[in-house]
C-alpha cells in the first residue's frame, strides 16, 4: 500500500479532542462520522479506510455499497 499522506501531515490535519455539546450522537452517527473522517484523511483509499477503522477493505467495500457511496 502506498501512503497517500505522511505522519506528519496526518497529525497536522488531527482535529483537536471531541468535545459534545448537549445530546451525545448515537452510534449509528459516530459511525458515520469516523468513516467520512477515514475516508477524507485517506484521499479514497479503501485499504487506508479500513486500516485506520481496524476492518476489513471488504467491510469498507459492503459498508460504502450499503450507505449508496462510490469511491
Amino acid at each position: 500500500m502506498k501512503n497517500i499522506i505522511g505522519k506528519e501531515e496526518l497529525e497536522a490535519l488531527a482535529p483537536d479532542p471531541i468535545t459534545f455539546n448537549g445530546e451525545l450522537p448515537s452510534i449509528e452517527q459516530l459511525e458515520h462520522l469516523l468513516a467520512a473522517e477515514a475516508m477524507k484523511r485517506s484521499v479514497g483509499n479503501t485499504s487506508a479506510v479500513a486500516k485506520m477503522l481496524g476492518i476489513s477493505q471488504y467491510g469498507v467495500s459492503m459498508y460504502l455499497k450499503i450507505e449508496g457511496q462510490e469511491m
